[in-house]
């Protein structure tokens, strides 16, 4: 297919190896799986990629992926860390509000009663 490239393909238009467009998916590549599993890179995506990487633009060197990925790993860690903080913070207080429900049940419970 001339529109469509498979790893391969698209190493080979990169000059770089399968492995490497694979630590690129998700980042700067975004192939489309089909069916039968294989992925589909877009030629010009690929191509202009490829541009990118001549002019020094995209660093693909493992060392240079690997820092990055993992300072975004680091950050990642902290927003969810922040995020189960948040979580927990909003289960006490919703546990709060649900006792405050009861307890406010009760007492137009026992008002209906009495009236």
């Amino acid at each position: 297919m001339i529109g469509r490239l498979t790893r391969a393909d698209a190493a080979r238009i990169l000059g770089k190896t399968v492995s490497t467009v694979r630590r690129l998916e998700g980042e700067v590549l975004f192939p489309v799986r089909d069916e039968r599993g294989v992925y589909w890179f877009e030629r010009g995506a690929v191509e202009r990629i490829a541009e990118r990487i001549r002019d020094g633009r995209i660093r693909c060197a493992r060392s240079e992926y690997l820092k990055t990925t993992q300072a975004r790993r680091r950050r990642g860690k902290g927003e969810l860390s922040k995020a189960r903080r948040e979580n927990d913070r909003l289960r006490r207080a919703n546990s709060r509000l649900a006792e405050r429900v009861v307890e406010l049940e009760r007492h137009l419970a026992s008002a209906r009663a009495r009236s």
